[in-house]
């Protein structure tokens, strides 16, 4: 992937580089672009308790 200086263009199915061709669904285009964000499965937070 780092060879293309990707120019992406989105469709209402994936997203794709005009260039080298390369195809992307929604969620590995999330992680292409931030890749430091991570999923979490845990526990939803708890609502704030007022006294």
């Amino acid at each position: 992937m780092s060879e293309c200086n990707h120019d992406f263009i989105g469709t209402a199915q994936h997203i794709k580089c005009r260039r080298c061709g390369l195809v992307l669904n929604a969620e590995q285009y999330k992680e292409y672009k931030n890749p430091q964000i991570k999923k979490t499965a845990g526990k939803p937070r708890q609502r704030k308790k007022v006294e």
